[in-house]
């Protein structure tokens, strides 16, 4: 629990220029070891604020978007913040200072709506999804049944 707690502290002050150890405490160095020092803030407020700042400045809230049949999909391999904010200043036209202060969240938002998926004219790319066809299919199996029992009735 301390260390969980520990790191989230860090990811807490990491995301703000202000000392903010009298609102959600800190660790202090005693002849024992570490020992927390409580803010004002519950301490059981601190682990998840952490990862709701991580969840929306590295990975960002919103649904990924549909891919191709024939596409993979795209990971990094390393988070480069400065890859971001370079991102937001070229294609979003804001300030250094401003792109420092967007969550990923509102990156990837912004950027989507500047730029919104296109549709592809390859061969196959408005073809349904596997569960797309099955479900369909599934709906055609039962207007077919109630189609028979209908004509069986006359």
């Amino acid at each position: 629990m301390a260390g969980d707690l520990q790191d989230a502290l860090a990811v807490i002050f990491a995301c703000c220029e202000a000392d903010l150890s009298a609102v959600f405490g800190c660790f202090e160095s005693t002849e024992a070891g570490l020992k927390y020092v409580a803010g004002s803030a519950p301490q059981e407020h601190v682990v998840p604020l952490a990862q709701c700042l991580m969840k929306h400045g590295i990975t960002g809230a919103l649904e990924p978007l549909p891919r191709r049949h024939d596409e993979d999909p795209e990971y990094v391999v390393r988070f480069l913040a400065r890859d971001h904010v370079a991102l937001a200043m070229a294609h979003l036209g804001m300030s250094e200072k401003d792109a420092w202060n967007m969550t990923m969240t509102s990156l990837v938002g912004a950027l989507r709506a500047k730029f919104p998926q296109q549709e592809s004219n390859a061969p196959g790319a408005r073809a349904p999804s596997k569960e797309e066809h099955e479900a369909t299919m599934e709906w055609f199996d039962k207007i077919e049944a109630k189609r028979k029992a209908a004509q069986g009735a006359h």
